[in-house]
């Protein structure tokens, strides 16, 4: 090539290569590390609201509520104006046997307040 530009070799490409995919592995690690030592939340469903933790969600701030049960029952909160579930939205249900009722009490908690509740993949940024 003229001048040097594009003169790259096999090892340059294979070097970008690994750093770029350690990047990812090590953001995906630093991502599992930290939910697997978040302390466990509690879900309130009331009235007019949904409280999980210290944060409490009205029906006019959810755009929809996922239910995800295929990596273990997982529950998501999207907010109004958000295209992903935000990571602090993602909550898991520790007792499965108890999920089942949770996931009623949630569906039947959308329907009264027209909330979208969706069983599919959660994505979350």
């Amino acid at each position: 090539m003229i001048n040097g530009y594009g003169s790259y070799s096999i090892e340059d490409v294979f070097n970008w290569m690994f750093l770029i995919f350690s990047g990812f592995f090590l953001f995906e690690l630093a991502f599992a590390l930290t939910h697997l030592f978040v302390k466990s939340k509690t879900c309130k469903i009331d009235r007019d609201s949904i409280q999980i933790g210290e944060r409490s969600y009205k029906p006019e701030q959810i755009k929809s509520i996922i239910i995800e049960e295929y990596y273990g029952p997982h529950i998501g909160i999207k907010p109004k104006g958000k295209l992903l579930v935000p990571i602090m939205n993602a909550y898991r249900v520790q007792n499965k046997q108890e999920a089942n009722e949770a996931f009623e009490s949630l569906h039947d908690w959308g329907e009264k307040y027209n909330v979208p509740v969706l069983t599919q993949k959660m994505w979350m940024l």
